[in-house]
């Protein structure tokens, strides 16, 4: 994997720290020169966080679980720590976990503040953060074991102190529900996502596939 500043192709670096038997490439921090990653040690995928300006690669998390599974690590500012950096990863397929780095702190300093999981523990891919009205969500889409297909959205909070889980789509029809991106209108966040009628949405049935939906997440416009 490489990186460059996009006014300047001289600028072009290989991260030589990820490493390239990894699913998921790096992914850069909102609001900061920096990327996270998962790799390998001592036989957990642990997190890394990569500084663009000088090269260096610090691993943030050190607890168990396989991190990274299930979709790449993101790394933002948020408001809830008064702008500190927060991290979030799936973590054993069907947990996401939230970390905070307090003001100040170092590598090692990063604290686990949030656990997040399904009713059926289902297994979640494609969780992204979002900010809004001064706090962050996380979305993503579930299945329902012991099955991979259907699935579902979802939106959660990151106050461990009080969680709120939705589920943003219906149980009925059974659909397959992919790739879920927000976007902020006037009437508050909406959730489009891919629908298919079978777990191959996406990939190798388009036939299946039924295009691009949306669901309102229920938050108010912004005042």
């Amino acid at each position: 994997h490489y990186w460059r500043n996009l006014d300047d192709a001289a600028s072009e670096t290989k991260v030589t720290a990820d490493p390239r038997s990894q699913k998921f490439p790096l992914r850069f921090a909102q609001g900061s020169r920096a990327a996270a990653f998962v790799a390998p040690v001592a036989g957990v995928s642990q997190v890394f966080i990569y500084w663009l300006d000088t090269g260096e690669a610090d691993q943030i998390t050190f607890d168990g679980g396989q991190k990274g599974l299930q979709g790449r690590p993101f790394i933002w500012h948020a408001p809830e720590y008064g702008g500190d950096l927060a991290m979030e990863t799936v973590v054993d397929d069907s947990e996401v976990r939230v970390y905070h780095l307090p003001a100040g702190g170092s590598n090692t300093d990063w604290e686990l503040v949030d656990s997040i999981s399904t009713p059926d523990a289902g297994v979640i891919s494609s969780p992204e953060p979002f900010e809004y009205d001064g706090k962050s969500y996380i979305f993503f889409n579930a299945n329902v074991p012991p099955l991979s297909y259907p699935s579902a959205i979802f939106l959660a909070n990151i106050d461990a102190a009080n969680p709120s889980l939705e589920q943003l789509t219906p149980d009925e029809p059974e659909r397959a529900r992919t790739d879920p991106e927000v976007f902020i209108t006037n009437e508050g966040p909406y959730i489009y996502y891919n629908r298919g009628t079978d777990g191959a949405v996406q990939t190798t049935c388009n036939l299946c596939n039924e295009g691009i939906f949306r669901t309102w997440t229920g938050l108010a416009p912004s005042q």
